[in-house]
């Protein structure tokens, strides 16, 4: 009874797996352009996601961990649980394999304890959303169902400490939007919507491109709180000359940072004519601009997206380098989850 039950389950997930992968044709952008990004994907992965390469798609799945490589008969045989060892078999559905028992003849899906099991969509398809995914594209209710927001939330948890910023003779700038340098057109628009969310904004100034950590705050402690969190002692700051009085006097206090000054006390050593200090200011907070204006159609998804950005920028300096990544990280997160 149980086999003919497990074997219902997996004929209407079959179904509802061809009809994820139908909508995600109809409605993101064409698939072979999501998997076009040349390195560790055009080389390695897109040639396993070609039609009869599914044995070799699985394997790498396998050695990677995001699928089991051992798996226990949990079938009922008389009072007892079978615990027989399965064996991997081809199979006419839509993975092309499945766990077998040679005791009890039951079987199980390949996507067992793993994260593709909450995947509504074929493994091939999985991968190449998730590539757009590392890409930045739109695609909000696959991006839901592939764990992605949430694989990369479960990673910036464990790893803080990847997100410090600073350190002894390294220069980080603070700024918040919607104020983030001295382009008043942008700003003035922004700063006159009270519904907009206050985003603190620190900035490195140490590789390119700049790496940015974002923090949405109601109150100035709190984002005081959090540049002591992620600016590491030693650090020379430049603070928004806007902020500075409300900032200075709380980190001056603690004693950790080498040197705190104002972009209003830089801009003096500017000329008239070449005010060479606020166009950089504006060329390195442009990119930050950007995101927290997006940031603000997101509502209580707003720190998702922000993390989702901030790991994009730190590890994805290309997609396909954000896709090996984010592979080789994957099922650790998601195993880890709460």
């Amino acid at each position: 009874m149980q086999i003919l039950e497990i074997a219902e389950e997996e004929t209407e997930k079959n179904v509802a797996v061809a009809e994820v992968d139908n909508a995600v044709e109809a409605t993101s952008p064409n698939l072979d352009d999501l998997d076009s990004e040349a390195g560790f994907f055009q080389l390695f992965i897109r040639p396993m996601l070609k039609p009869g390469h599914e044995g070799e798609l699985c394997e790498w799945l396998k050695e990677m961990g995001l699928l089991q490589r051992t798996m226990k008969c949990n079938n009922s045989v008389g009072n007892e649980i079978c615990n027989t060892s399965m064996h991997w078999a081809p199979a006419r559905i839509l993975d092309k394999y499945q766990w077998l028992c040679h005791k009890c003849n039951s079987k199980r899906s390949i996507r067992e304890n793993t994260a593709f099991k909450q995947m509504k969509c074929s493994l091939a398809t999985a991968l190449r959303i998730i590539l757009g995914w590392c890409k930045n594209i739109e695609m909000e209710e696959i991006s839901e169902i592939l764990l992605c927001t949430s694989i990369v939330i479960k990673f910036f948890q464990i790893h803080k400490k990847e997100f410090i910023f600073g350190g002894f003779n390294s220069l980080v700038i603070v700024d918040t939007f919607p104020i983030l340098g001295y382009d008043e057109e942008i700003n003035n628009s922004f700063q006159n919507n009270n519904n907009i969310q206050p985003i603190l904004c620190i900035a490195e100034i140490k590789e390119i491109p700049t790496h940015f950590y974002f923090y949405p705050y109601n109150t100035i402690n709190e984002a005081v709180i959090k540049i002591k969190e992620i600016v590491q002692p030693g650090t020379a700051i430049v603070i928004n000359s806007k902020l500075y009085k409300d900032v200075f006097v709380n980190l001056r206090d603690c004693n950790k940072y080498s040197v705190i000054i104002s972009t209003e006390e830089l801009t003096q050593f500017d000329t008239p004519i070449a005010k060479t200090l606020n166009e950089n200011l504006n060329t390195i907070w442009l990119p930050a601009k950007n995101i927290c204006e997006e940031a603000q159609k997101y509502g209580n998804n707003m720190t998702s997206y922000l993390i989702e950005q901030m790991w994009l920028a730190k590890f994805g300096s290309t997609p396909s380098t954000a896709f090996e990544y984010l592979m080789h990280n994957f099922n650790d997160c998601w195993e880890n989850q709460d």
